[in-house]
């Protein structure tokens, strides 16, 4: 199947190049390396180890010389190991497609008609699948889960699985750790939200505003939060969010007179929204899957947990990869043979939540 399925016939105003098309805009996601932190260098069963804070109790009063006795300390160590999994596709397109269509212009002559790699089309194409592969790693990233089930807080069919299952990304893990310690997961005005029943009772109304729910949200995970991470620079901090949640703080914020909305520009020129000094990220691709996959069962009347946020250092979310430059990678290449097209990427990847503690999440 080809990457563009149908185009418009030739009208009387030819478009001569790709230019002068207009195509979908691409999602405003950011960069993998500005939310978490991309490791590389990842082999299969490798251990990554941590390092915390010293132990142990140390300063008497000397009485004697030499000291009577050495004290006792040490450090507590963190042990997680590194279990990436290849993922990869390939792509095909026939120039064919492109043959009495508005785009035919774009197309080389005679023989080479048939190589479309070197031709604008192609560079569209390039540049759509380099934008879709970041989707692919970052919806692994966040919603990878190897215990996926078919319907159960999804609506994804059995032959969908295979693009969320091939590694536990990070709600997956954070799911394990609220289970594990009640105490990361906040108790919120979020939650009751996500308890409604519908998608229209899911939707955040003039009342959360005047009742400033994800205000107080924010707020309480903030100061619910493991002390070792509130002693942190509110630098190394975000608050990442749904989109929902983001646009909801700032019409809370926008309903106070005389309160300022503070934004920061991120090193990716993304404008943030900052509470408590930390940056607020909206995560537009959360949305997307939530909305599209993540239904409460196969006919799904509401979207599972739809509006969560995430309180952690970017250096405690890791990505796992053989090589940086792979994840952007793609192969370009025309045959002959068929006379198509071919783009193709692959890369070994794996996700890791480093320290439990440094995790406060509200959902």
């Amino acid at each position: 199947m080809g990457l563009i399925t149908s185009l418009p016939a030739i009208t009387a105003d030819q478009i001569k190049g790709m230019r002068e098309a207009l195509f979908e805009g691409f999602f405003n996601d950011p960069v993998l390396n500005d939310i978490v932190e991309v490791k590389q260098g990842i082999v299969a069963d490798k251990q990554l180890i941590i390092f915390g804070r010293h132990t142990g109790l140390a300063g008497i009063k000397q009485t004697a010389c030499p000291m009577p006795t050495n004290a006792t300390w040490g450090f507590d160590t963190i042990e997680k190991t590194w279990q990436p999994k290849l993922i990869g596709d390939r792509f095909a397109e026939c120039y064919q497609t492109f043959i009495d269509t508005v785009l035919q212009y774009s197309l080389s002559v005679g023989v080479d008609k048939q190589d479309i790699t070197g031709t604008e089309i192609g560079g569209f194409i390039v540049e759509q699948l380099t934008d879709m592969i970041a989707e692919v790693y970052q919806r692994l990233l966040w919603f990878g889960d190897k215990g996926i089930v078919s319907g159960t807080g999804n609506n994804l069919a059995a032959g969908e699985l295979k693009f969320f299952n091939a590694i536990d990304g990070i709600w997956a893990q954070i799911f394990d750790i609220v289970t594990a310690n009640a105490a990361r997961l906040s108790t919120t005005g979020l939650a009751t939200m996500n308890a409604g029943v519908s998608y229209a009772a899911q939707k955040f109304t003039a009342t959360e505003v005047t009742n400033q729910v994800v205000s107080k949200a924010l707020d309480t995970m903030w100061y619910d939060a493991d002390i070792r991470m509130r002693g942190m620079n509110k630098s190394d901090l975000r608050y990442y969010v749904t989109q929902s949640v983001a646009d909801q703080l700032e019409k809370e914020r926008k309903s106070i007179a005389g309160i300022e909305i503070t934004y920061n520009r991120q090193e990716s020129g993304l404008e943030t929204l900052v509470w408590n000094g930390i940056p607020v990220v909206p995560m537009q691709i959360w949305d997307r899957m939530l909305s599209a996959y993540f239904g409460d069962d196969l006919t799904p009347v509401k979207t599972t947990l739809p509006h969560r946020a995430i309180l952690a250092p970017k250096a405690n979310l890791l990505m796992g990869t053989e090589a940086a430059s792979a994840l952007g990678a793609l192969d370009v290449w025309h045959s002959k043979d068929d006379a198509k097209m071919y783009a193709e990427f692959a890369n070994m990847i794996d996700v890791k939540v480093a320290l439990d503690h440094l995790v406060q999440v509200a959902y």
